[in-house]
């Protein structure tokens, strides 16, 4: 081989090289900011701590002359463990004013990504009007949604 054509060889190997190495170095960087963002946005730095509200929610609604059904799982997310031991205790509540929530839906507004945002924002509103804050100042932070069947 010529010298010029192990010095172009050279060169790309140097080049992919740093290629290599700023992309995942840049990559860390990224993973590191995710990271402090997500570690700022937790309240007192506190974990985030699930609970599920179970059994699933089954309402009926017609659509097209047609009785369909919506079947719904949810889960909310505290930092407290106050707010969801009041969640627990009010869950008959909670449980109703979901039900209601959902059979006063159309197919139309039950369908769609922005709409669940919708409904799931809803269901938060609705929860934290149920159960205030607890003894710290904390209240439900979000509200899931982890199953969605509509026939």
């Amino acid at each position: 081989m010529s010298a010029i054509a192990i010095t172009f060889i050279i060169l790309i190997l140097l080049a992919g090289g740093g290629g290599a190495f700023y992309y995942y170095s840049t990559l860390a960087e990224k993973a590191q900011a995710a990271d402090n963002a997500a570690s700022a946005q937790s309240k007192d730095g506190l974990p985030p701590i699930y609970l599920d509200l179970e059994p699933a929610f089954i309402v009926n609604f017609e659509h097209k002359d047609t009785l369909r059904y919506l079947q719904a799982n949810f889960s909310v997310m505290a930092r407290d463990q106050a707010v969801l031991d009041k969640v627990t205790l009010h869950m008959p509540a909670i449980r109703d004013r979901i039900l209601i929530l959902l059979s006063n839906k159309t197919y139309a507004e039950l369908s769609g990504k922005a709409r669940k945002e919708k409904l799931r924002l809803e269901i938060l509103l609705e929860i934290r009007k149920i159960i205030g804050t607890s003894d710290t100042g904390h209240s439900v932070e979000n509200i899931y949604i982890t199953g969605y069947v509509m026939q």
